[in-house]
């Protein structure tokens, strides 16, 4: 007897692997680790990439725990015997990772030609403004893509005195100081 023809559905066979935005805490305390694709099955967070055991699992994907240093997590998705690869998420606290130089030396001998702000890379929405001293902004930058490197509009500023407020983000306290140009 000859039957009618039939399809089988595609199975998938792989878990997909959450999505995650690194986070940012201005101090150590509480965070949240909580996926932006939240599907039903298990969610599994390690403390390494390597690490075979998971440090918690749950069914909600959300994860509570207490910062107490920048530190990267993995979380994974697993459905049945299935599990996704392991994805980072990076936890940076701002007070442990943020180092600003107190001066530049713009001269072209390869030494602190430009303000390198350690850190500043994790905060992609920071305002950082530099000051002359009678309080005019000489230098204004989102997310500090290009390093100040002592010029203001193209022209070499003369050594000196300088503030900066640094706005890291919207719940962080801004970041002030002062940086000396030498020439």
């Amino acid at each position: 007897a000859v039957s009618d023809p039939f399809t089988i559905d595609p199975i998938e066979l792989f878990s997909p692997a959450p999505k995650l935005k690194n986070i940012q805490l201005c101090t150590t305390g509480p965070v949240m680790i909580k996926p932006e694709n939240i599907t039903t099955g298990t969610y599994k967070l390690y403390e390494s990439e390597t690490g075979p055991d998971a440090i918690e699992e749950n069914t909600s994907g959300t994860f509570q725990l207490e910062a107490k240093a920048s530190k990267t997590y993995y979380l994974t998705y697993a459905n049945g015997s299935c599990e996704s690869e392991k994805v980072p998420v990076k936890v940076t606290i701002s007070s442990s990772d943020l180092k600003f130089p107190a001066m530049v030396s713009p001269n072209g001998d390869g030494i602190n030609d430009t303000w390198k702000l350690q850190g500043i890379e994790n905060y992609s929405n920071a305002l950082v403004r530099i000051y002359n001293r009678f309080g005019g902004i000489v230098f204004q930058s989102v997310g500090y893509p290009a390093p100040f490197d002592g010029t203001s509009n193209g022209k070499p500023l003369p050594g000196g005195s300088y503030y900066y407020i640094i706005e890291l983000s919207k719940d962080c306290k801004s970041v002030s100081g002062n940086l000396t140009i030498v020439r």
